[in-house]
C-alpha cells in the first residue's frame, strides 16, 4: 500500500503521537535518517484518551505535509498491580477496556485525517514478562509477589495478554481504516537479540534497541511514502 501525499519531499514533516515508547529518541533517528524534520508530541504515561486530547491541542499544527505516526497501547493494557498485590481476589481492570482502546484509536485516525495528515499507525513492541514483573514488584514482600502470581494464573506469560489483545486491535484497525501500518512487533520478536535490546524494565527499548526500532520505521516509510528518501 502506498501512501498518498500532497506534498515536496523536502516539505514532509514526520510528527509523533505516543506513549514513552517514541519519546526515547526514535523519532529524531528517524527523522535523521530519511533527512526530514520531526514534531514529537509522544509523552510519558500515554494512554488513548490522553493522546486523543494531544491530538486535539496540536490539530491545528497538522496538515498534508505531515506523515504522523500513532503509537500507543501498552499503558492501556496495564494494571494496577499494588492494588492486585493488596487484593488478589478482588475485580481488576486494565486502564483501558478494550472497546474504549479501539473506539479512541479511531477517532484519532480520522482527526489526523480531517487535518489532511497522512495517518501511519505502528504496532507494539514485544515486552519481556519476567523482567517486568521482577521490575514492578521489586520493592513488594513474598506475600505481595504471591498474590500477583496467583491472580496471573501462576505464569508471568499473562501479563502480556492485554498487550497483544490492544495489539491486535492496532493490525485491524489498519485495515478496516486503510491506514499503513508500520510493524515492529513482528521484525522485533523473531529477533533472537531482542531482549538485549530492552532496559531493566522489560517494556522500554534501551539505546541498541531505539536503534533498531527506529530503523524499521525509517525503512517502511521509505518504501512506502514517496518522497520520504
Amino acid at each position: 500500500m502506498n501512501i498518498e501525499l500532497n506534498m515536496k519531499g523536502d516539505a514532509i514533516m514526520l510528527t509523533v503521537f505516543g506513549d514513552s515508547i517514541m519519546k526515547r529518541g526514535i523519532v529524531e533517528r528517524c527523522g535523521e535518517s530519511l533527512g526530514i524534520r520531526t514534531n514529537n508530541y509522544a509523552r510519558i504515561d500515554g494512554t488513548a484518551a490522553k493522546c486523543e486530547e494531544w491530538v486535539s491541542r496540536y490539530e491545528q499544527r497538522l496538515g498534508p505535509d505531515q506523515i504522523v505516526l500513532i503509537e500507543f497501547g501498552g499503558n492501556d493494557s496495564n494494571y494496577d498491580w499494588t492494588a492486585i498485590a493488596a487484593d488478589p481476589e478482588g475485580e481488576h481492570h486494565p486502564r483501558t477496556s478494550i472497546e474504549d482502546f479501539k473506539a479512541a484509536y479511531t477517532r484519532i485516525i480520522q482527526q489526523v485525517r480531517k487535518t489532511g495528515a497522512t495517518p501511519v499507525v505502528v504496532s507494539l513492541p514485544p515486552i519481556d514478562a519476567e523482567r517486568y514483573f521482577r521490575y514492578f514488584s521489586h520493592y513488594w514482600t513474598d506475600e505481595e509477589r504471591e498474590n500477583v502470581m496467583q491472580w496471573l494464573g501462576g505464569s508471568t506469560n499473562h501479563i502480556v495478554a492485554g498487550h497483544e489483545e490492544d495489539n491486535r486491535v492496532i493490525y485491524r484497525l489498519s485495515a478496516e481504516q486503510g491506514v499503513h501500518l508500520i510493524d515492529i512487533t513482528s521484525e522485533l520478536a523473531t529477533d533472537r537479540e531482542y531482549v538485549n535490546y530492552l532496559c531493566e524494565d522489560g517494556l522500554h527499548p534501551n539505546e541498541k534497541g531505539q536503534e533498531k526500532i527506529a530503523a524499521i520505521i525509517a525503512r517502511s516509510l521509505r518504501q512506502e511514502v514517496p518522497g520520504a528518501a
